[in-house]
């Protein structure tokens, strides 16, 4: 159903999804919200908001917190603080909807040494950052400062939601699902112009003088890179430093330069398989191998019963060229089960369909994965009203179908019938999401001299290392680490954790990369 792109917010970063599970309202009083929405009235500041638990209303003032009783389902051993950020959904219309953003904050268990906590900035985009505590209680950071994570307007629990449940659903063809859930939020007053990075980013300096922080730090993911560069950018007060991991400038042409990314991924796989002797000796002509399995598949699509590890359900898998293809470049964005890949693609020749599915979900046996889905009627991890509304304003017009059609025409490589079926489906999908253009800034690299560290993973399958170059040679006081073997989050590795420890601590200084000389190429398994 989702271009490469929109995939991310189902494995967001394969990290970024894992959640400890939520019960059916994370935040106290969560139906109040949406049961005030379904009213269709305005929020008036006269009368108030109440919304968390059994306390007095608050008084609906834009730009202030509202504490709420934290409602995970798993209990931790942190402290916890949640609530919601009131903003005004137009920043030039201060009188008209609201929006409410929601927030969690994890203390540091030590105590926070400093008073600049750190901002999670949650990649997609659309994907929910106050779905997942447990990913983030192990990182060094946190012995140090607070960490910050609240849901973008329009995303996870903030209101109003964008989820299109009717792209969830599979009932319609994704561009007419896709028109019915841009009508049904204009039907409930939202004006989808407001959602993108530019309001994005005035509501993050909102949450941080609402919360009360003179100065913290961004950590961005995937598109909270996007975020994190505008925000440096439109609001660089506040700003002490930025992480910028898996980058995603507005400088780069995202949609033309889909396939291709695409197709560097498979081939680093190939290379590394073919660098790796006993890869070699198990897997001696992958590439062709791969090839010959997908025109195969195309023409000839197999049907299993699959076991998923997530929700332990049985699920029919109709496997062609194409499902093979999205699952393998899914698999490349966790570094953990990357080192499967070839293992699997054997698998599936050897017609061991359900063990190749399985790893390369990153099930049980790809030891160290730990995703799992969120079990709601309506999926809030991926608000697709979000996707749609930022792509199809800051970067979809500046893209061409053209030129993406042309470029993935040029390529030689027998991947792209595989991963372009279909390159024209976000354009189709904006012609229907009408929000409008961004400004020509929005095409252009951002200086800016906030001290930054920029990551990348070469295994990364969408946001390459080259569009973190590109952006690290445009931030005078940026510092640029690549990460051998790595996918998509460098984030969720432990050498990548301890450079930010490092960076965080003194962020003039460039971290000494002593971890980073220890990583190398994935250890392929072999049979």
């Amino acid at each position: 159903m989702k271009n490469w792109f929109q995939w991310l917010l189902i494995v967001m970063l394969l990290f970024s999804a894992w959640g400890c599970g939520l019960s059916e309202s994370l935040f106290e009083d969560e139906e109040f919200i949406q049961e005030y929405y379904e009213e269709d009235e305005e929020p008036r500041e006269e009368d108030g908001i109440d919304v968390f638990d059994d306390e007095e209303p608050g008084n609906g003032i834009s730009g202030i917190f509202e504490s709420s009783e934290c409602e995970y389902e798993e209990e931790y051993d942190v402290d916890l603080e949640c609530g919601y950020v009131i903003v005004p959904e137009n920043y030039d219309a201060l009188d008209g909807n609201q929006v409410y953003l929601a927030v969690t904050i994890i203390r540091s268990p030590s105590g926070a040494r400093y008073a600049d906590p750190v901002v999670y900035l949650e990649g997609g985009p659309g994907g929910s950052a106050t779905a997942d505590v447990e990913s983030w209680l192990e990182q060094p950071f946190l012995n140090d400062r607070d960490l910050i994570l609240f849901d973008q307007r329009g995303t996870g629990w903030s209101r109003p939601s964008l989820n299109c449940i009717e792209l969830e659903t599979g009932d319609e063809e994704e561009l007419d699902a896709a028109q019915a859930c841009y009508e049904r939020l204009l039907d409930e007053d939202i004006d989808l112009t407001q959602y993108n990075s530019y309001v994005n980013a005035a509501d993050l300096d909102a949450l941080r003088q609402a919360l009360g922080y003179d100065t913290w730090n961004l950590l961005g993911v995937s598109y909270g890179t996007r975020l994190a560069l505008t925000a440096m950018r439109d609001r660089p007060q506040g700003i002490r430093s930025a992480i910028l991991d898996s980058v995603y400038p507005p400088e780069v042409n995202a949609y033309e330069e889909e396939s291709i990314n695409g197709v560097r991924a498979f081939e680093m796989v190939f290379a590394g398989c073919a660098a790796d002797a006993a890869c070699r000796r198990a897997f001696p002509d992958l590439a062709q191998t791969l090839y010959t399995l997908l025109d195969d598949l195309q023409a000839n699509p197999v049907e299993f019963i699959h076991n998923d590890p997530w929700t332990d359900e049985e699920e029919e898998v109709s496997l062609d060229g194409v499902e093979l293809a999205a699952a393998i470049f899914q698999a490349l964005y966790d570094t953990d089960t990357i080192p499967w890949i070839p293992y699997a693609i054997e698998q599936i020749v050897q017609e061991n369909y359900e063990e190749a599915w399985i790893l390369l979900s990153g099930g049980a046996e790809a030891p160290g994965y730990s995703r799992r889905r969120q079990e709601l009627d309506e999926d809030l991890s991926d608000s697709e009203g979000f996707f749609y509304s930022v792509e199809c304003y800051e970067e979809v017009p500046f893209n061409s179908a053209a030129e993406a059609a042309k470029l993935t025409k040029n390529s030689t490589s027998p991947l792209i019938p595989h991963l372009t079926p279909n390159p024209k489906s976000v354009f189709e999908i904006c012609a229907v999401w009408d929000v409008g253009a961004a400004p020509l800034i929005e095409t252009r690299p951002v200086q800016s001299d906030i001290p930054t560290l920029v990551l990348a993973g070469d295994y990364d399958p969408i946001t390459p290392p080259a569009w973190a170059q590109s952006a690290a040679r445009h931030l005078s006081n940026s510092f640029y680490f690549e990460f051998p073997g790595v996918g998509h989050g460098v984030l969720a590795t432990e050498c990548g954790q301890m450079l930010i420890a490092d960076f965080l601590n003194n962020p003039r200084v460039k971290p000494a990369p002593r971890c980073l000389a220890k990583l190398g190429a994935p250890k392929f398994q072999v049979p």
